[in-house]
């Protein structure tokens, strides 16, 4: 067992740092960590979401977050993971209302 120091920035304290306008769009693929992510995030401009949900959990956060903005507009799995037996990853797209 091993450790690696990773270094991390909240989406909007890196666009501070990097003096970066508001996104439009985003992509959020973050293997597990993206109702964290997005309940710590500003949408403020964001007129469109991409998201791969990893797990029912994750699911149920992230889609309780983003339809107080948001619609969810289409859902697919990705291709594969059905083969395998499992039912996650999934990517969903959500529009601003």
């Amino acid at each position: 067992m091993f450790s690696m120091p990773v270094l991390s920035f909240s989406l909007n304290g890196l666009r501070d740092i990097l003096k970066l306008p508001p996104p439009d769009y985003l992509k959020i693929d973050v293997d597990g960590a993206e109702a964290e992510i997005i309940a710590n995030c500003s949408f403020d401009n964001v007129k469109e979401i991409l998201v791969e949900v990893g797990s029912d959990e994750s699911q149920q956060t992230v889609r309780k977050i983003l339809s107080k903005e948001f619609t969810l507009v289409d859902t697919d799995e990705l291709i594969g993971v059905r083969d395998r037996g499992e039912e996650y990853p999934r990517n969903e797209f959500w529009m601003r209302k």
